[in-house]
C-alpha cells in the first residue's frame, strides 16, 4: 500500500547515505554492498510497479541478513512507453520520470533514501511530488531539475532498458543472480534458500555472467500474474531495440 515514509527513518537513512552507507552496508550510486561480494544480484525494476516495491523490501532484508555477501545493483526497467521502446502503449506513465529522478539523486549520492521514498509513494509520482521528496532527503532541487532534463540521464536509463530487452526482460521485477534469471516477486524464504545454496557452492559472482556473451534470456519464463507486472500487449523481446 502507498504510504509516506517515516521521517525519522528517512533522516537516519540520509545521514547514513552521506557517508556512503545504507542500512549499515556500503552504498555507491545505485549499488549496495561490497563490489567483491560472492553474490551479484541485478534487480530490473519499475518505481510504479507494486510487485517491485514488495520485492525490493524483501531484497533489502535479504542483503541486510548477509552483510558482505551480496552486491545489489538497481537497474531501471520502467514499463512506460515514454522511454521504453518495448512498451507500445501507456501502462505506468510516470515510471520513466521516476527513473530519471532516481538517477539524479544518485548524482548527489542520495540514491537509496530517495529510492525508498519513491517506492513508498508509488501512487504519487508526479513531478511536484518527486521534487518534494528530493527536498525531504536533502537534495539540491535546482540541480535535480537540470539533471532530470539532461540527455546524459535519459541515456543512462535507456542503457538499462536496452540491457533488459537484450536479456529478455518482459515484466518487473526481474532479477539476475550471478547471471541466473529469476522472474517476479519472491518470498524471503526463496531468497534465503537461493543465497545459502550459492554460498555453499562458492560460485564467483562473475562466472555465470561472463560464461557466455549472451546472458540467458527470460522471455520464455512466464511469471504468475500474482507476482510481477507485465504490460498488456508487450511484444516478445527481440534482443535489439527497435529504432
Amino acid at each position: 500500500s502507498a504510504h509516506a515514509a517515516d521521517p525519522a527513518e528517512t533522516l537516519a537513512a540520509v545521514s547514513n547515505a552521506k557517508v556512503g552507507t545504507w542500512r549499515g552496508l556500503p552504498a555507491s550510486r545505485n549499488t549496495l554492498g561490497p563490489v567483491n561480494a560472492p553474490i551479484r544480484i541485478e534487480e530490473f525494476t519499475d518505481f510504479q510497479c507494486p510487485f517491485c516495491g514488495k520485492a525490493h523490501e524483501v531484497m533489502l532484508e535479504v542483503i541486510t541478513r548477509y552483510p558482505g555477501k551480496i552486491h545489489l545493483i538497481h537497474r531501471d526497467y520502467p514499463l512506460d512507453h515514454n522511454c521504453n521502446p518495448a512498451i507500445q502503449e501507456p501502462f505506468h506513465p510516470d515510471a520513466c520520470a521516476a527513473a530519471f529522478f532516481s538517477r539524479c539523486a544518485a548524482e548527489q549520492d542520495l540514491y537509496w533514501p530517495y529510492e525508498a521514498l519513491l517506492f513508498h509513494n508509488q501512487r504519487k509520482l508526479k513531478k511536484a511530488a518527486m521534487l518534494s521528496f528530493a527536498e525531504t532527503v536533502g537534495l539540491d532541487t535546482a540541480k535535480m531539475n537540470a539533471c532530470v532534463m539532461s540527455k546524459t540521464t535519459h541515456q543512462a536509463v535507456l542503457a538499462d532498458i536496452e540491457e533488459g530487452i537484450k536479456r529478455g526482460v518482459a515484466g518487473t521485477p526481474a532479477f539476475f543472480v550471478n547471471g541466473e534469471a529469476i522472474v517476479g516477486a519472491r518470498p524471503i524464504e526463496f531468497w534465503e534458500e537461493k543465497i545459502q545454496a550459492l554460498l555453499r557452492e562458492g560460485t564467483p559472482a562473475g562466472s555465470a555472467a561472463s560464461a557466455s556473451a549472451s546472458p540467458p534470456a527470460i522471455a520464455s519464463a512466464t511469471p504468475p500474474a500474482s507476482d510481477s507486472a507485465t504490460p498488456p500487449s508487450a511484444p516478445a523481446p527481440t534482443g535489439s531495440h527497435p529504432r
